[in-house]
């Protein structure tokens, strides 16, 4: 099993990088606006951090070539940002959401976003009556984030913690100090990212 120290560093490094990706600490907007990139490096920073892990589990339970190592890092990476950038907003605040005001059959924010995921989340939502803005939408769409973010590790336990994380985060409001989404962020990174790297990493040491 891993040590306690690394699982420890393992939801810390998470959490700190997923509340960094919604630039919700308090000192986030001052060092990520300082160039036109570096408010994209912490999401940079999970989904490689994610790839790495994958890879490293995954080249040891199989005899793989470097060059296939690499181009694995690449793909799993890849989806790890994939899943990080489909739109957090559509379950940050958990409830209470922007509807289709325009009657498109577009639903986005207050700002005119949209998301290719949509579709299949409002799909799944409408199989057991939820939709934007209740919370049950929120859980929803946290999974199917949680799910792509963790692909490269499994993908389940990410679509059971993530969304976890972000409901005890979501608690948070009116009881903790400091942006209420810096504390979603900030276990919804920890829980739903760390843990299922975590269980991955357990995983393959104990099949090895």
């Amino acid at each position: 099993m891993i040590d306690f120290i690394l699982c420890l560093f393992s939801v810390i490094w998470f959490a700190y990088w997923s509340a960094e990706s919604g630039a919700s600490l308090p000192w986030s907007s001052k060092w990520q606006g300082l160039t036109s990139w570096t408010h994209k490096l912490p999401e940079w920073i999970i989904a490689l951090s994610v790839g790495t892990v994958a890879v490293w589990g995954w080249g040891t339970m199989f005899d793989v070539s470097p060059l296939i190592v690499i181009g694995l890092w690449l793909i799993f990476s890849g989806i790890a940002l994939a899943g990080k950038e489909s739109a957090t907003w559509a379950y940050l605040r958990w409830t209470g959401h922007t509807e289709d005001k325009d009657g498109d059959g577009v639903i986005t924010d207050a700002d005119g976003r949209d998301s290719t995921l949509f579709g299949f989340n409002n799909w799944i939502a409408k199989l057991f009556g939820y939709r934007l803005g209740d919370e049950g939408y929120s859980w929803m769409w946290a999974m199917t984030k949680g799910f792509i973010m963790t692909l490269p590790v499994g993908g389940i336990t990410g679509a059971i913690f993530h969304p976890i994380g972000h409901e005890i985060g979501s608690h948070a409001k009116g009881r903790l100090s400091g942006d209420s989404n810096m504390w979603k962020e900030l276990t919804g990174g920890g829980i739903g990212i760390g843990v299922p790297v975590i269980i991955f990493a357990s995983i393959v040491l104990f099949l090895t």
